[in-house]
């Protein structure tokens, strides 16, 4: 909620077509993070401590990248962009460790490394200023929006597995608490 409060503010300091097109972009990346991090936390047992600690630690990254959005296109683009990274990266890491050796490890593996290539330009885009900044971060949106379209597909590997049809709570999940 802070982050959307965030994102209206900035929109209503800078009410132009600039204006929108960056709050639109920041938009995407805040509504992103959610999106992978709720459809993160269908597969996993929120009652484990380990989850615990991750969620926490989303959470708090989460406030940073939410506090840099007023400035983002100004000096704290590299907070938000560091936070917004982090967030991808950290989330689909850890899944990749909970589901080592199954499908849904793979299909996180293939996920952690499009958010690393979309983390990069978001990276350069906190270092960038002005039209640069803008353009580089509407390219890193792109690719980040891209990734599940192609099927998370990687060169040298076909695109992600699909899935198994079971429901997120019937899938095992023994790094994480539960089983199937």
């Amino acid at each position: 909620m802070f982050a959307v409060t965030q994102l209206s503010h900035t929109l209503h300091e800078h009410l132009n077509g600039r204006g929108a097109l960056e709050t639109l972009v920041l938009f995407l990346a805040v509504w992103w993070a959610w999106n992978y991090t709720a459809w993160a936390t269908n597969w996993i047992d929120p009652d484990h401590p380990t989850v615990r600690v991750l969620m926490l630690t989303l959470m708090l990254i989460s406030l940073v990248m939410s506090a840099a959005i007023p400035d983002a296109f100004g000096r704290r683009g590299l907070a938000f962009a560091g936070a917004y990274v982090a967030l991808q990266v950290l989330r689909s890491a850890f899944m990749v460790a909970a589901f080592r050796g199954r499908r849904m490890g793979r299909n996180y593996a293939q996920l952690l490394v499009w958010s690393c290539i979309a983390g990069a330009l978001w990276i350069v885009g906190g270092f960038a200023h002005g039209d640069t900044r803008l353009l580089v971060w509407i390219v890193a949106v792109a690719v980040d929006y891209a990734a599940p379209l192609h099927g998370f597909a990687l060169p040298r590997l076909a695109g992600r597995p699909r899935a198994t049809g079971r429901s997120p709570a019937a899938t095992s999940r023994s790094a994480t608490g539960s089983s199937s």
